[in-house]
């Protein structure tokens, strides 16, 4: 601390008359012996992540490389003795025995995006179902649910995910709020618990 703050610093040892260190280890869902517990991001997870990444990036590619269709027009509208350089103006020319017809028009392409859409629409169910969410509740369709007995099952996985990491918090919590209540005896400021 003292490289830090200087004269200023404050001391490395401070007598705090609580039993307990002030630093409280709160570990994610546990998993064998692992001092962190097991992360929220499993590798299936980080992979779903990923591919939803690839699908959206792809449909953007997509619909960039559409945005600005090319015109199509007649044979002979264009100077072809280099005062008008066709691939600067994104121009196609097509023979007027291969055009519907000789007035000038884009070139479109519907690009048919509803696989992919559908795609994407898989990936982020799975990821739903691998982080144990609703998916009534991620999509909002809450509102839909019948029944308090369907209710249950649609949020069944989702709240016993949450009851389990209250059991991994709550004792934490608890002593957290007991050594403060010690800490707030200590200074004067309220009555010892």
């Amino acid at each position: 601390l003292s490289a830090l703050y200087g004269e200023d610093a404050p001391p490395d040892y401070i007598e705090t008359g609580v039993s307990v260190p002030l630093l409280f280890h709160l570990p994610n869902e546990l998993y064998g012996c692992a001092h962190y517990g097991m992360s929220d991001y499993t590798p299936t997870l980080v992979g779903l992540f990923d591919e939803a990444n690839q699908r959206i990036t792809g449909i953007a590619d997509v619909l960039d490389r559409h945005k600005d269709p090319k015109l199509i027009l007649p044979t002979g509208v264009l100077d072809r003795r280099g005062q008008i350089k066709t691939e600067d103006l994104e121009i196609i020319e097509v023979a007027p025995e291969d055009a519907s017809s000789n007035a000038p028009r884009l070139l479109t392409w519907d690009a048919q995006l509803d696989s992919s859409f559908k795609m994407l629409d898989e990936v982020d169910s799975a990821i739903l179902k691998f982080a144990q969410i609703s998916a009534a509740w991620a999509r909002q369709d809450a509102g839909n649910i019948d029944s308090a007995p369907a209710f249950n099952r649609c949020f069944a996985q989702m709240l016993a995910r949450l009851t389990l990491k209250q059991s991994y918090r709550e004792p934490v919590i608890k002593q957290m709020l007991y050594t403060a209540m010690q800490l707030n005896a200590i200074l004067g400021n309220g009555p010892a618990p």
